[in-house]
């Protein structure tokens, strides 16, 4: 079975129903078949938290976010000190302002350490970066066309 890391808009696409909604909807329908394992990071579910709080949602809004992300089939991990380390260097290194964003470092160490597979995303420095980050990524149109 073909294995993935969300990053946290993968989900995001797919609750808004943006413009990469087709694709993230796509991912999701293979891992609810069970074709398709995706693992994401605790900190993905803060990100979604503090991503529609910054945009103004009441907590009861949030609340029924998080209702909807419990009926999606996929796996948060906890998250490890070593995780954490890892993404405190990743991040060290590559964040900041136009770079890598503070949760993307966790969900890259996950992919990194803790799975050790690519990371669906839309994140164009990730997916620019692969090679420095040490990290597979894929864009979230072409792991949905190639499921």
């Amino acid at each position: 079975m073909k294995t993935i890391v969300a990053d946290t808009n993968l989900f995001i696409s797919h609750l808004a129903g943006d413009e990469n909604a087709e694709y993230a909807d796509r991912i999701l329908e293979e891992a609810e078949e069970g074709r398709l394992k995706i693992y994401a990071s605790s900190i993905v579910v803060d990100d979604i938290i503090t991503a529609y709080r910054s945009q103004g949602y009441t907590i009861r809004q949030v609340v029924d976010v998080l209702r909807a992300l419990q009926t999606i089939t996929f796996e948060v991990l906890p998250l490890p000190v070593s995780v954490a380390l890892e993404a405190m260097k990743i991040y060290e290194k590559h964040g900041g302002a136009r770079k890598l964003h503070y949760f993307d470092a966790f969900i890259v160490a996950t992919a990194k350490i803790q799975v050790k597979a690519p990371i669906a995303t839309t994140d164009k420095y990730i997916l620019e970066n692969q090679q420095e980050l040490q990290v597979q990524a894929i864009g979230l149109k072409e792991c949905a066309e190639s499921l």
